[in-house]
């Protein structure tokens, strides 16, 4: 075990081991053994597990998937490949990832996706796109009934949803464009990436050809069940500024996206839309400057690489309960060293944005989500 963290009522570990097989083993044990201390200091005897075999499968089945999520495999063969000898990273990002101290020991970054990422998109009733509008990075989230994103082949998605042109982040979904889809699932906190180019967008919808295809781990993601509601979109609001409702919206939040891009004309390059979660409040509002803190990762550092090569962040902030959107954009800091950082529980960096662009688009999503309680698959 490299580290460990106590929670309110979890417990986080990071562990390593020379090979699938002896991480299985050894996450199958540090349970029981965890499983034991606690019946002790709880005064409780009887067996650990109420059936040591289920749980077990679960942890080889668990370990091989994070494994296998994490593999590195070359471009459309399959073959593993050395992560550092083909160039997942642009320089940004192994910048970033230098100044963190270090980045992945690989990348499971692929130019297809696999079956199991393409029935998952498949089977969302919406996703998170990220563009460029005017250089500056653009976020948004398009709704629909599941299949209205097809998967017809391991390097195509179509999104098949009527594209307002009041969103400059959907007005800037043309061919030949770049673009990022973050496809998660709040219920299960699965979620995927997908990056590529444009080849075809009507009023209707899009086609990207993906360029970058990964999953991401479910930290931080609040569990929330989507119901979908009659639309009750309403004109789109210009400020020139963080009034008294976008704020309150901000500092409410426990969820948020960002987009960000950098090197869009190189293969490792491109438009990124990522997750970002946290206790509500995690963002600081100070007028239009929020104070944002960085986690532990999969220190990829996608988000903060591109921010090195290109300091414009674009925010995507959902209100969950009225399906309105906030969009932000505007210049990124880096705090990589600074005192702040203690002053956000668990983090281990800071970032800025200097908000100057506010558009805000009330009851933009015919769809309505639920927080669930606490259930050990809550954020953090």
């Amino acid at each position: 075990m490299t580290h460990f963290s106590v929670q309110s009522n979890h417990v986080h570990a990071l562990v390593e081991g020379d090979d699938v097989q002896s991480l299985s083993r050894g996450m199958q044990g540090l349970g029981v053994s965890i499983a034991k201390r606690i019946n002790r200091v709880g005064g409780r005897s009887g067996r650990v597990f109420d059936d040591l075999a289920a749980h077990n499968r679960m942890a080889t089945r668990e370990t091989e998937s994070a494994v296998r999520d994490h593999s590195c495999v070359t471009s459309r063969t399959g073959a593993s490949i050395d992560a550092a000898e083909e160039g997942p990273f642009h320089p940004g990002e192994l910048e970033a990832q230098v100044l963190a101290g270090g980045g992945p020991p690989g990348a499971g970054i692929r130019d297809w996706m696999t079956d199991q990422h393409r029935a998952f998109f498949e089977a969302l009733p919406y996703v998170v796109v990220a563009t460029l509008d005017g250089g500056w990075p653009a976020a948004t989230m398009l709704a629909g009934s599941p299949g209205f994103v097809s998967a017809p082949d391991p390097h195509t998605l179509r999104i098949a949803a009527g594209l307002d042109a009041s969103d400059p982040a959907q007005r800037a979904l043309t061919p030949g464009a770049p673009a990022g889809l973050l496809g998660i699932d709040l219920s299960t906190k699965r979620r995927n990436r997908a990056n590529g180019i444009i080849t075809a967008a009507g009023d209707h919808g899009f086609t990207l050809d993906v360029r970058q295809s990964f999953g991401n781990c479910p930290q931080y993601i609040h569990v929330r069940e989507v119901k979908a509601v009659p639309a009750r979109v309403a004109p789109p609001e210009t400020l020139p500024q963080l009034d008294g409702d976008a704020r309150a919206q901000i500092q409410a939040a426990d969820t948020f996206f960002v987009a960000s891009a950098a090197r869009t004309a190189e293969s490792n390059g491109g438009i990124d839309i990522s997750h970002r979660g946290g206790p509500p409040g995690f963002v600081r509002v100070d007028g239009s400057t929020l104070t944002i803190p960085d986690y532990r990762g999969n220190r990829y550092f996608n988000t903060l690489g591109n921010f090195v090569s290109n300091p414009r962040a674009a925010l995507l902030v959902v209100d969950f309960a009225t399906g309105d959107l906030l969009h932000l954009q505007g210049a990124v800091e880096i705090l990589w060293d600074t005192s702040e950082v203690r002053t956000f529980l668990a983090a281990q960096r800071l970032w800025r944005v200097r908000v100057d662009r506010v558009l805000r688009r009330r009851g933009a999503l015919p769809l309505r989500w639920r927080l669930l309680p606490y259930d050990g698959r809550s954020a953090r």
